[in-house]
């Protein structure tokens, strides 16, 4: 029996029924669902690792989308071990075990979490709140900051240092700012990576997490995405871990391919695995048995992964390129007009 997460009437989600994988990537237009389905399998992953509820929405109020429900709304996750629904308003629960796996949602807003840090002290003069689950990834993020004093990051040639009690970002040796007076792209992957290497190293031995990354792709130059895509893998896989990615990036998901194809290049021979690791590190390399790569778009979801391939259609990365390039034809035709 697979994994899978049901959702229907529930916002703009109609009806869903995702099998769900190791490493997973959602892309649709905004609005289309693409963070409501993040945010339901954080919860009920939440649930199914730590406690049964058995009624109330109060998940759904910490993850900002209460307001989705409605009387026919119905959700179910299942595994080989675990059942649970939520439907008729309560959570409905049948299980024989349960495993050691917590949920971590790295949200949008993380860009501003430098900021809001700052500005802590008059966000609660003036009484200003915030949806839960900014300020939980806050908090992680502050704890993360306390832990890891400094953290080098390669692909972007800077180092992350906090210093008493100040987060700063490195450019070299001397010279640094705070980080939230860094470019926009720093604020988006500093607290990323840093909370990723807190859980990392806090987590018991043996323990699973699934990482829930909206936008990974936020204010990032696409070679810099391609470098954060292959962190990413590389850490989760470390670990045996989750990664749930939404996007509307095509970078991102021509990144995924290069991992997928990665992996296929590498099974044809022994000599061709170690020819492959010299450009792409084998721990980076992601099996298209253990990967979903789905569209959103009209209150459902379509699989992008051709199954002759085991990689993302190309039909769906050329699509962007493709309304681009067909304006383009369009004034050339204008152009030529005599």
């Amino acid at each position: 029996m697979s994994e899978n997460l049901i959702i229907k009437n529930f916002g703009p989600i109609k009806d869903i029924d995702i099998p769900l994988k190791k490493k997973m990537v959602f892309i649709g237009p905004q609005g289309s669902g693409k963070s409501v389905i993040a945010k339901v399998l954080t919860i009920f992953r939440h649930i199914y690792a730590k406690e049964i509820e058995t009624e109330g929405n109060n998940d759904f109020i910490r993850h900002n989308i209460q307001n989705y429900l409605s009387n026919d709304s119905f959700i179910e996750y299942k595994t080989p071990e675990v059942s649970i629904k939520y439907k008729d308003k309560k959570f409905q629960t049948a299980s024989a075990n349960f495993l050691s796996k917590a949920s971590l949602y790295i949200p949008t807003e993380r860009i501003l979490i430098s900021m809001i840090a700052n500005a802590s002290f008059s966000f609660m003069k003036n009484d200003i709140s915030l949806p839960w689950y900014i300020t939980a990834f806050g908090d992680a993020f502050q704890k993360s900051a306390l832990e890891i004093k400094e953290l080098n990051i390669n692909f972007l040639k800077t180092t992350y240092k906090n210093e008493n009690g100040t987060d700063r970002v490195y450019y070299n040796d001397k010279d640094s700012i705070k980080l939230s007076e860094s470019a926009s792209g720093m604020q988006a992957v500093i607290p990323l990576l840093l909370t990723m290497e807190y859980v990392n190293k806090v987590r018991i031995q043996g323990s699973q997490v699934i990482f829930v990354v909206e936008e990974p792709e936020l204010n990032l130059f696409p070679t810099a995405q391609k470098e954060l895509v292959n962190y990413l893998v590389k850490k989760c896989s470390a670990h045996n871990d989750d990664l749930v990615l939404t996007t509307h990036s095509p970078y991102i998901l021509s990144s995924l391919n290069i991992l997928l194809f990665a992996w296929k290049v590498a099974q044809a021979s022994p000599e061709k695995k170690e020819k492959v690791k010299q450009i792409i590190p084998e721990e980076c390399w992601l099996n298209p048995a253990d990967f979903g790569a789905y569209y959103v778009i009209d209150g459902g979801v379509k699989s992008i992964l051709s199954e002759s391939t085991g990689l993302i259609g190309e039909n769906e990365l050329d699509s962007v390129s493709e309304d681009l390039a067909g304006d383009f034809d369009q004034l050339m035709y204008i152009h030529r007009e005599k």
